[in-house]
């Protein structure tokens, strides 16, 4: 029988390498689709973070807010409040004396144009309020000092109605019921 020669493999090599050549462009396959889901995970993680920062700060500036509205329009109520009664409580007093200026002081109309000042830097819309206790003031201020005393209490109800809306204006401002 004739021997039958087998056809020699060149290199054994040369498949092992091929398939290694396989498996590792594979593997960078793999590594490149991993790396794309993981960015997209940490981007929509990025987003969320910034979304709940952005509601954070929206929120602790709305406190901010809140919270110097509520200084001045106490500042500013007070203010009224404290007038109103050394006034009423004088009124009572003093009886027929004829010069009252001293009631409503200077004084208190500085502070109330600052307060007023204050108070349209947080909010515009109670500017108009501010403005009709001040005129309420004023003309009773204006009886008093000419001695009208009469006319003076009937400035008291306009006073106290200024107050009144100036303190439910704040109250929608602040948006709750409380001054």
């Amino acid at each position: 029988m004739p021997i039958v020669r087998l056809p020699r493999m060149s290199d054994p090599t040369g498949p092992l390498l091929g398939a290694a050549a396989i498996g590792a462009g594979g593997a960078l396959l793999v590594q490149i689709v991993a790396g794309l889901f993981v960015a997209r995970r940490d981007r929509t993680r990025l987003t969320f973070d910034k979304d709940v920062q952005d509601l954070e700060t929206r929120r602790r500036q709305n406190e901010l807010l809140f919270e110097s509205k509520r200084l001045v329009f106490s500042r500013a109520y007070k203010l009224a409040e404290e007038r109103y009664r050394a006034m009423s409580e004088l009124i009572q007093t003093a009886g027929n004396e004829t010069q009252l200026w001293h009631l409503t002081p200077a004084e208190w109309f500085s502070d109330w144009r600052e307060a007023r000042a204050e108070m349209i830097l947080l909010d515009s819309t109670i500017d108009h309020d501010m403005k009709l206790v001040l005129i309420a003031f004023t003309e009773w201020a204006n009886e008093i000092g000419f001695g009208y005393i009469e006319n003076g209490v009937k400035h008291m109800v306009a006073i106290e109605k200024a107050m009144d809306d100036l303190a439910e204006n704040m109250r929608s401002s602040l948006g709750t019921s409380y001054v």
